[in-house]
C-alpha cells in the first residue's frame, strides 16, 4: 500500500520488511514473510 501511495518507496519497503525478524517483536511465519517479499520484488512499482 505505501509503495501504491508513493509514500515509501519499493526499497523502503523491502528494507522494512526484511528487518522485521531482528527489529520487532511482532510474529509473522517465516514462509509468509517469504512470500510477501518475494511480491514485492516481483510486482510492486
Amino acid at each position: 500500500r505505501a509503495i501504491r501511495q508513493q509514500t515509501r518507496s519499493k526499497l523502503e519497503v523491502l528494507e522494512l520488511l526484511r528487518a522485521i525478524p531482528t527489529q520487532t517483536t511482532l510474529y509473522i511465519r517465516a514462509s509468509l514473510l517469504a512470500e510477501v517479499i518475494s511480491d514485492v520484488e516481483k510486482n510492486a512499482i
